[in-house]
């Protein structure tokens, strides 16, 4: 009795489908298969299927354990699947005490960008799925200080994203001095390629990244990373022209709120909190359904800020599979999902043996490959630019 077998033409089909994880184990199978699973056409089919369903992506998160600081991942389209599918990711590029002076700042088509705050101009690109790391090339802070205040009040801001117009993976960093609270700001601005694997400088950012925000990385959207500036602004940088640019705000916000950003599925949002109501302090989440148009902010959930147990930084996720529930991550205390036809019903997960929960991205496995030049891992020179 022969063995069935799948049409040459079906194979990358079928293959496309999968996660990584077993892809990786399949380039054995043949030399064909090898050659096939990594061949670029592949590789973007298989993202293409990874990113079809959103809510079908995993949340990676950094957390704090009782044996020190980790990666995690899990499924979040609803508690009990979270519970169910938290796990440790392992193979991280950083130690466990390493990662507790260290911050995931962005995250792109599988590529997990992670800061090594204990040298602020150290940054990593991991795929966790394929366990490949990738430390970018030095690029030197140019300063108009000299001296010891070149360092004085210097603050780190990273973005990360990918710009389809060239298939070129990117890193945005701001580095803002500021002598005191009283003398003006200056801000230098890198950008990074992954296709080149070298640093270019940008014109000086006009804007002044506002030191309140609770999110210090860039919120990429639309091909452009937003960060909230100083007089209660967005300023954004595309990631195509690499031009600077200012998004509207919606006019409702006051001076008696507390404010961030956020990405929830694709829109640019904003998580307020409010404490003008006499009734108490609530939550308000504002969703850009149209990028750029001002009148397209639509405000989609108010909530008691008692549902969160304190206010601080709130991260939205996403919707679950239905669209029933919004998933929020409260910094530090987990996760809430609220049922989106009646808000102040919600649950939360358990997490067993985590004290807290860091920073995190909505992210789809993939089998992009973290090597800067698309693939040269030796003999790289340190780019001192």
């Amino acid at each position: 009795m022969s063995i069935p077998s799948l049409p040459d033409d079906l194979i990358p089909e079928f293959l496309a489908r999968l996660s990584p994880t077993p892809l990786m184990r399949f380039r054995c199978v043949s030399k064909s298969w090898r050659a096939l699973i990594d061949s670029p056409e592949f590789k973007r089919m298989q993202l293409r299927h990874s990113t079809l369903h959103y809510n079908a992506s995993d949340y990676v998160f950094r957390g704090h354990h009782a044996s020190g600081y980790r990666i995690c991942a899990a499924r979040w389209d609803s508690a009990a699947n979270f519970q169910n599918t938290l796990r440790t990711i392992k193979g991280s590029p950083l130690s466990e005490i390493a990662l507790g002076n260290s911050r995931l700042v962005g995250a792109c088509n599988g590529l997990i960008c992670m800061e090594d705050k204990a040298t602020p101009t150290r940054v990593i690109l991991w795929n966790p799925w394929i366990r490949k790391s990738f430390e970018l090339p030095y690029s030197r802070v140019q300063s108009k200080l000299s001296g010891y205040l070149r360092t004085l009040n210097r603050s780190f801001h990273y973005g990360f994203g990918y710009d389809d117009s060239t298939d070129d993976y990117k890193l945005v960093r701001l580095v803002q001095h500021q002598v005191s609270l009283h003398a003006p700001a200056w801000c230098e601005v890198k950008v990074y390629s992954l296709k080149s694997n070298s640093w270019r400088r940008l014109p000086e950012f006009p804007y002044a990244v506002s030191q309140g925000s609770q999110r210090s990385s860039g919120v990429l959207c639309n091909h452009a990373l937003h960060w909230i500036v100083q007089g209660d602004s967005i300023a954004a940088i595309d990631l195509k022209s690499e031009e600077y640019r200012l998004v509207p705000m919606p006019e409702i916000l006051s001076d008696k709120c507390w404010w961030d950003l956020g990405l929830l599925e694709g829109c640019l949002c904003i998580l307020s909190t409010e404490y003008s109501d006499p009734k108490g302090t609530f939550v308000l989440l504002w969703v850009m359904k149209d990028y750029g148009r001002k009148d397209s902010w639509t405000k989609t959930l108010r909530v008691p800020v008692t549902k969160f147990y304190s206010t601080g930084y709130i991260d939205p996720i996403g919707y679950s599979e239905a669209n029933k529930q919004l998933v929020l991550h409260k910094k530090n205390q987990g996760f809430l999902w609220f049922y989106t036809e009646n808000p102040r019903r919600g649950e939360t997960a358990r997490i067993p043996n985590l004290y807290s929960t860091m920073e995190g991205y909505v992210c789809a496995g993939s089998l992009v490959q973290p090597f800067g030049g698309y693939g040269i891992k030796k003999g790289i020179k340190r780019s001192r630019k």
